[in-house]
């Protein structure tokens, strides 16, 4: 049921670095810099040349788990930003070798209009508490009370990553 993962595309995962969220101190007298990004779970590659085959494939990984591409200004400089910590999911995916193979898991995530639309069609009020039977990665579940939601979910990463996003997530047993 899991895809395995090229040694390189691992390796590249194994490899990734958080993004700093300051300027760096020995560049700070010289001129008021902005950081590249605010976001304290933003990620980026290891210096150094990169296999295009592996790194797109990395790249796919990334977007698999809800990383979103990012370009600097210029369109020089890329990393990846998250709504979550990622290290744990990372960790796993490098760890086994594999990603969870979609298809088997029936993922089809919801688009963010349509998860918008279901919630608000659902009525939920301050006193109800919320169940969100086929979670995936929770793209319904992110428009929900957190402390009010339970998800389930099948894919074990995808319950990390709900966990990692701060979801009560159960992964049921047959």
């Amino acid at each position: 049921m899991d895809r395995p993962l090229q040694f390189a595309v691992i390796n590249l995962l194994g490899s990734m670095r958080s993004v700093p969220t300051r300027c760096p101190s020995h560049l700070r007298h010289l001129e008021t810099r902005s950081p590249k990004t605010e976001n304290p779970w933003a990620i980026e590659f290891d210096y150094g040349v990169k296999d295009k085959v592996a790194l797109a494939e990395a790249e796919q990984v990334l977007k698999a788990i809800g990383g979103v591409k990012v370009f600097s200004d210029n369109g020089a400089v890329s990393w990846f930003e998250f709504g979550y910590h990622t290290k744990p999911i990372l960790d796993e995916i490098v760890a086994s070798g594999c990603i969870p193979d979609h298809k088997s898991h029936q993922y089809y995530p919801t688009p963010e209009r349509l998860a918008y639309e279901v919630v608000e069609l659902a009525e939920i009020n301050d006193q109800d508490t919320v169940l969100e039977p086929s979670a995936g990665q929770g793209h319904i579940a992110d428009m929900l009370p957190k402390d009010r939601t339970t998800c389930v979910e099948l894919a074990p990463l995808h319950c990390k990553v709900l966990a990692a996003k701060g979801f009560a997530a159960i992964k049921p047993t047959f």
